[in-house]
């Protein structure tokens, strides 16, 4: 509930998104049910708005004030990821240029790696988030993944570049008998010969 009604914390991109799919879908609903709170009969010169009900419209400003909550709460909570502060939604209300501004920063532009100001990385217990505050590299996931495959094998330690977790060497070299390489010497697929 806090990623769509909470102004608390951060959220990442795809989260973002997925707020602006709801709000989308609570105006389509919004749309519907207030074409359908119009009686049948009314011809169409005349202002059909006029014939809905007074709950009809109740309930037209209480969805469309959902909608609107929702996505000021998920854009909020977005620019707090990108470590500004939630007062820059306000942004999306600029003439010509706020919409685009709020498009691009908010639904295209990563936030901030690690923790900041406003909490920790969205994403726990994401591949990121295992890595501590500098998010990740390759090096430290093959070091881990050795290490990992180490203690599986029963505690041997574990061997870092440049070679891999075999012992054999990360670099190709070609044979003295020429070209193709032994199969059984080559590293195989990826960086970690698997």
């Amino acid at each position: 509930m806090n990623l769509l009604f909470g102004f608390s914390g951060r959220i990442g991109r795809l989260k973002w998104w997925l707020a602006e799919l709801v709000v989308f879908v609570v105006f389509i609903a919004n749309v519907m049910f207030l074409s359908m709170s119009v009686p049948a009969g009314i011809p169409e010169s005349d202002n059909m708005f006029e014939h809905v009900s007074g709950s009809g419209w109740v309930v037209f400003l209480l969805l469309l004030g959902i909608g609107f909550w929702i996505n000021i709460a998920a854009t909020w909570k977005r620019f707090q990821d990108r470590n500004k502060h939630g007062l820059w939604f306000l942004i999306m209300f600029a003439p010509f240029i706020g919409g685009i501004w709020h498009l691009v920063e908010c639904g295209f532009l990563a936030g901030t790696r690690g923790p900041n100001r406003y909490g920790p990385q969205d994403g726990k217990g994401s591949l990121a988030s295992e890595f501590g505050d500098s998010g990740y590299n390759i090096d430290d996931l093959d070091t881990k993944i050795a290490r990992m495959k180490a203690e599986r094998a029963g505690g041997q330690p574990a061997r870092t570049s440049p070679h891999d977790i075999r012992g054999r060497s990360t670099t190709l070299q070609p044979q003295a008998q020429g070209f193709p390489l032994d199969p059984a010497r080559r590293g195989g697929f990826g960086r970690r010969g698997t």
